[in-house]
């Protein structure tokens, strides 16, 4: 016989949809015609076989019983009493039985909380239990680290951050969780604003010039300053001053970049942060 081999379609962890088609039967009647396929290439009737009617023209086969993310050769096969023939070998995968889960940008940055979510597009099979997202401020988070808990099921899904540091790099990844375990998706980076309250600052600490080419005076007006820290626009420390015990300083970070910059400025007990524009 004569037969063509269709291509894969709907492939699961463990079943696929193929099929064929027997345009000649030789002059001999088909008796049997289907798919085989194995993990080996050139797959014959000896291995894993759909068997989907008799004569000739196209049928369709149902895969079953196959094992997750691996990769298959299949060829349909016709037989008359002359022997079997094959078509075309066409390769295929099947998916994972673990969920698949990508991780949306992290938005609405604050210095104690953040915005994230992702969307579970495949569920591996098996019902969505639980998903959201996981962060830490080491790199590839997990369900061990800090998570939110956000529905079950597929699709997108929407993921509140709390509980930050201010000026602290984290790393996100969406995750989700069915009955064979739990996939994360790609991976977010993002850090923490800085916490300001300007009006609190100036009810008790001046800071001046603002913008200044780079030299500032800063007073208090009730307690002694002990100590000074300025961080650039992306958390680095630029200078710091400690144990300082007087209720003024004057500071000079001219060696740096044009710029926002952020103040704080610790007191007996208490942090106090502002902005400071360095305009040379």
């Amino acid at each position: 016989p004569t037969v063509t081999t269709t291509a894969i379609t709907s492939p699961t962890a463990t079943s696929a949809s193929g099929g064929g088609n027997v345009t000649a039967d030789g002059g001999y009647s088909v008796t049997a015609k289907g798919v085989c396929w194995s993990t080996s290439s050139i797959p014959t009737i000896l291995d894993s076989i759909t068997t989907d009617g008799t004569g000739t023209g196209v049928f369709t086969s149902s895969l079953t019983g196959l094992t997750s993310v691996t990769n298959y050769y299949v060829r349909a096969y016709a037989t008359n009493s002359q022997g079997t023939s094959y078509g075309n070998q066409v390769v295929f995968t099947t998916l994972s039985t673990l969920p698949t889960v990508t991780t949306t940008n992290v938005t609405n940055i604050t210095d104690t909380s953040a915005s994230s979510g992702g969307n579970v597009t495949w569920d591996g099979g098996y019902s969505i239990s639980a998903r959201g997202v996981c962060w830490s401020t080491s790199t590839n988070p997990t369900i061990s680290d800090s998570i939110t808990t956000d529905g079950t099921g597929t699709g997108v899904f929407t993921s509140s951050l709390t509980g930050l540091t201010s000026v602290t790099s984290y790393y996100v990844r969406a995750y989700a969780t069915n009955s064979q375990g739990t996939s994360y998706g790609n991976q977010q980076t993002f850090t923490s604003s800085v916490g300001i309250d300007e009006n609190l600052f100036y009810k008790y600490l001046k800071v001046y010039p603002n913008p200044s080419n780079g030299k500032f005076k800063i007073e208090s007006y009730n307690n002694f300053i002990n100590s000074i820290e300025i961080i650039n626009i992306v958390g680095q420390k630029v200078f710091s001053k400690n144990y300082l015990k007087k209720s003024k300083s004057e500071i000079d970070i001219s060696n740096q970049n044009n710029g926002i910059y952020f103040l704080s400025v610790t007191t007996n007990d208490k942090t106090f942060t502002t902005k400071i524009i360095l305009q040379k």
